[in-house]
């Protein structure tokens, strides 16, 4: 992409997932803004910016970043955002934000910079152009937002390399938060394939840290999320095994008395006779 051949005021292009991922929406774009748009913004969602020329002022709340030529920024939900171009020399910035979800702040937390808003001079756009290329392209499919989530991922790891605050943070711990974050839609294979090591790699150095495979902790968290739904809600033990991610009822049953000692049904009916029970 030559950013230098961009001669609109604003380009957009925004995806929408087409089945469950890790965030619903992705936005993308180049903006040069006028010096004279002073807009103040209330965002709900993450945004990643780098700035290609000129200057300007973005203030969040009681912070106020002195950005240039080179600066990368990350822009947390939940804040009103003023931006203040340089009259005399307006920037020109390339930007992707995606939706506000558990995998995103997750992710950040898992790398340290969830409090890190200003990289100077990181003189880099990292992954943003390639992202915003996949976003040109309009292709509403599970395979473009799998390739956004990679470059994501690597956007951050370089992100969290670049920030003097960044504090070395295992793998083991880096995948770990990735589960926690990504729930039950995680996978041993995606984390491995965005941490460049091999899956006996990963395995190895979880169970050392945490004396438990990965596969066993998806599996507890997925049985934990089974309990909560039997105990909490109407929802029918076939239903509650697909969105597990089971092939099968009797696949998700055999694994959840392994983990309790009871079928799903059997635990049903012993937390409604115990609730029966404290009632009277």
């Amino acid at each position: 992409m030559d950013i230098s051949k961009i001669t609109n005021d604003h380009i957009e292009y925004q995806l929408t997932r087409p089945e469950l991922l890790p965030f619903c929406i992705v936005w993308g774009g180049i903006t040069l803004f006028n010096a004279a748009d002073t807009p103040i913004t209330y965002r709900n969602f993450y945004a990643f910016e780098y700035v290609y020329e000129g200057a300007g002022i973005i203030r969040q709340k009681n912070h106020e970043f002195h950005v240039s030529a080179g600066d990368f920024l990350l822009l947390t939900p939940g804040y009103y955002y003023e931006f203040l171009p340089d009259k005399s020399n307006p920037w020109k910035k390339i930007w992707c934000a995606v939706s506000n979800t558990s995998f995103m702040s997750g992710l950040l937390s898992a790398y340290n910079i969830e409090n890190v808003n200003h990289f100077s001079k990181l003189n880099s756009p990292l992954q943003l152009e390639n992202i915003l290329d996949v976003l040109e392209s309009q292709k509403n499919d599970k395979e473009s937002f799998r390739a956004i989530e990679r470059m994501l991922f690597e956007t951050v790891c370089a992100l969290s390399d670049a920030s003097s605050g960044g504090k070395p943070i295992s793998l083991a711990t880096i995948g770990k938060n990735y589960i926690d974050a990504n729930g039950l839609n995680s996978s041993v294979e995606d984390i491995c394939k965005q941490l460049s090591i091999s899956t006996s790699y990963f395995f190895r150095l979880f169970r050392q840290e945490y004396g438990i495979s990965p596969q066993k902790y998806i599996m507890n968290k997925k049985m934990d999320v089974a309990m909560d739904s039997l105990r909490h809600t109407n929802q029918s033990i076939s239903r509650i095994s697909e969105l597990l991610g089971y092939e099968n009822v009797s696949s998700f049953s055999n694994t959840f008395y392994k983990k309790t000692g009871m079928t799903p049904v059997e635990f049903r009916k012993k937390y409604i006779n115990e609730s029966t029970i404290s009632e009277k």
